[in-house]
């Protein structure tokens, strides 16, 4: 969200309709993605190392952004439907998105590390427990 606030601030309202038509002529589009990109990198990689804190695969972290794409790449194809009528593709794929997302909700932000070492390491909290 801050990503597209600040392409917003930068480009201005009125090129509002080339980020949502995903024009890729557009320059604030270009902004965007390049903001939106760096964000993601750094979410993915927090998101592994905690997953990896959990004992689960990293990868697991990287599916909601393979979802997006998917719908973007829809989009772009002219097989997502419109704004007010998404096809049944879309549908499947933002619900998918919105579950996937749920889960590494609860993963990573409510549920505790593995106690004691696990396959990618020590227990980062390990001393702090000792002591």
């Amino acid at each position: 969200m801050g990503a597209f606030a600040s392409v917003l601030i930068h480009v201005g309202k009125d090129n509002f309709e080339n980020i949502v038509a995903f024009d890729l002529s557009s320059r604030s589009l270009r902004v965007f993605l390049a903001i939106s990109a760096l964000i993601s990198w750094i979410g993915i990689a927090l998101g592994a190392k905690r997953l990896h804190d959990r004992d689960i695969r990293g990868f697991w972290v990287v599916i909601p952004t393979l979802i997006t794409i998917a719908i973007v790449a829809l989009q772009n194809t002219g097989h997502g439907g419109s704004i007010e009528h998404p096809s049944v593709a879309i549908h499947v794929l933002t619900l998918a998105s919105m579950g996937f997302n749920l889960w590494l909700l609860v993963q990573c932000g409510f549920l505790k590390g593995t106690q004691g070492p696990n396959r990618w390491g020590a227990d980062p909290l390990g001393a702090a427990k000792a002591g």
